[in-house]
């Protein structure tokens, strides 16, 4: 029994580092992934400060909840602030009279989306 024992704990002991390793994570699952999503215009590539603080797992790239929870602060900060300046290529499409800010009313499309 012990020797069962030994002989899984040891394999499974390495397939924990070797999973753990980022390049080996990267190469086999992340690019996969970012591949796959970006066909469908789902991921967005980190480009700045204010985009790597909602980039939760550090991938790199802004995926589904990501970018939905940063569509959601942007659109809360322009209703309270009265705008809010355009710093991502993702709130670019949001700003419809292209001046560079979101407005309360452009905020309004953004809450269309995510509600």
């Amino acid at each position: 029994m012990i020797r069962v024992v030994r002989k899984t704990a040891i394999p499974l002991f390495c397939l924990l580092i070797i999973f753990s390793t980022p390049s080996f994570a990267e190469e086999l699952v992340n690019e996969a992934v970012y591949e796959d999503a970006s066909q469908w215009g789902l991921v967005y590539p980190v480009k700045n400060l204010i985009e790597r603080i909602y980039d939760e797992d550090g991938d790199g790239a802004l995926i589904d909840i990501e970018v939905l929870y940063f569509l959601r602060d942007v659109m809360r900060a322009a209703r309270r602030k009265g705008k809010f300046q355009v710093v991502s290529s993702i709130l670019k499409q949001y700003d419809e009279d292209q001046d560079g800010w979101i407005s309360k009313d452009e905020a309004k499309s953004i809450e269309a989306f995510l509600y």
